[in-house]
């Protein structure tokens, strides 16, 4: 395949998830490393935003939600106080009005960004053929008989067919790009838009970040999709020696060059705060290897590319013999350390890659804590004594 310049690059509608969007701290309308995104990429394309009615909603409830949880800590607290003073103090903060609120700040974001709310087309939805989708839990429905409770699946239903139907009504020269880190609604979206070839889907901001990068060099779009393909079986395949993760034997290099944090999980910059200091590690560490992303050129034919590994791995704090407690007890925590590795490639006019070479393995973050309910559910750990890999 030869190396061809495009005429002009077209204009790319995106179209993203509520995964994306998400934050911990909800004073930021959508996550930072969104909007750095949208203000780096629109530098280099021409973007119109899309955002399905269903994940306007969920990102209403997620902030809305959120907030009302501090104001019912913050009403305990006014209780409290005129239990004190005995006085009866009041406020006039509600749930409604904090609804409102929230729902105007979204809004505004939408504005700033020229965002169009894409509404769920209830009119054109196959009802009877979900429903029978629902009932036998067919994707993007989830059947998990381990979790029979937490079962999901109809937002993310409403979504796809609000990205189905948006496919189907646009008749224009353009590119639709999915953007989802759920995996199996991304997934069901690929194949039910697979005759669409106007379609593109990405599991995470960098990893669209680094598509319009390489848009930006003026490459083909085909050309583009194999590069980033091959750029991750090269520097990762399972089983293949000869791939830079294998080669270069980066496992050992992390747990040699971090060995620190591994033996004092406390070092982590985010660590909670313990009244004992001795940690040991129950299950093996285990990595999950992030797919490649391209970073720029170091001239016409050198491609720089950054993988994100993070390494994760339970540890047990024996409080026995600790003073201040009334009886023995195991203390489990989380270790998660997320790397990454800068590596470079010659890149063949053909897209063959050559002389591919390490760079560096640098460590962007740490945290020791009590695993979040999403990181239980990132990270595959099935319960308090066992952790497993994707």
């Amino acid at each position: 395949m030869t190396r061809i310049k495009k005429e002009s690059l077209k204009i790319h509608i995106l179209v993203f998830d509520t995964s994306v969007l998400w934050h911990d701290d909800k004073s930021y309308t959508v996550n930072p490393s969104f909007d750095e995104m949208l203000k780096d990429c629109s530098k280099l394309i021409q973007l119109e935003l899309v955002i399905p009615e269903t994940v306007f909603g969920e990102l209403h409830f997620q902030q809305t939600t959120s907030a009302i949880k501090s104001l019912d800590k913050a009403n305990q607290a006014f209780k409290e106080v005129s239990s004190i003073a005995a006085f009866a103090y009041s406020h006039k903060i509600t749930s409604n009005k904090i609804k409102l609120n929230i729902k105007t700040k979204i809004d505004r974001w939408l504005v700033e960004h020229r965002v169009r709310i894409e509404e769920t087309p209830i009119e054109k939805i196959d009802w009877k053929k979900l429903i029978e989708k629902s009932i036998w839990r067919e994707p993007p429905f989830t059947f998990d008989p381990k979790d029979k409770i937490n079962e999901k699946g109809f937002r993310d239903a409403l979504i796809l067919e609000t990205l189905v139907e948006l496919c189907r009504n646009e008749n224009r020269d353009v590119n639709i790009a999915f953007l989802s880190s759920d995996t199996l609604l991304r997934t069901t979206a690929e194949q039910s838009l697979k005759s669409d070839n106007r379609c593109l889907f990405f599991d995470s901001i960098d990893g669209f970040k680094s598509y319009i990068k390489l848009s930006g060099e003026e490459l083909t779009q085909k050309f583009i999709g194999r590069l980033l393909a091959r750029a991750t079986t090269k520097f990762f395949t399972k089983g293949d020696e000869t791939c830079l993760f294998l080669r270069e034997a980066i496992t050992t290099k992390l747990q040699e060059k971090y060995k620190d944090y591994y033996t004092n999980p406390q070092k982590a910059e985010s660590s909670s705060l313990f009244l004992f200091s001795e940690w040991q590690t129950f299950g093996q560490v285990k990595l999950f290897i992030g797919s490649a992303k391209f970073i720029g050129m170091a001239n016409k034919n050198i491609y720089k590319w950054v993988n994100k590994v993070t390494s994760v791995c339970m540890y047990r704090a024996n409080t026995s013999g600790t003073t201040l407690l009334t009886q023995p007890y195991s203390m489990k925590q989380l270790l998660v350390l997320d790397f990454t590795i800068t590596w470079h490639a010659f890149v063949k006019a053909d897209g063959r890659f050559h002389d591919i070479a390490l760079e560096d393995i640098a460590l962007e973050s740490s945290s020791f804590k009590e695993p979040t309910a999403e990181q239980i559910k990132q990270y595959n750990i099935q319960n308090e004594e066992n952790l497993t890999s994707r």
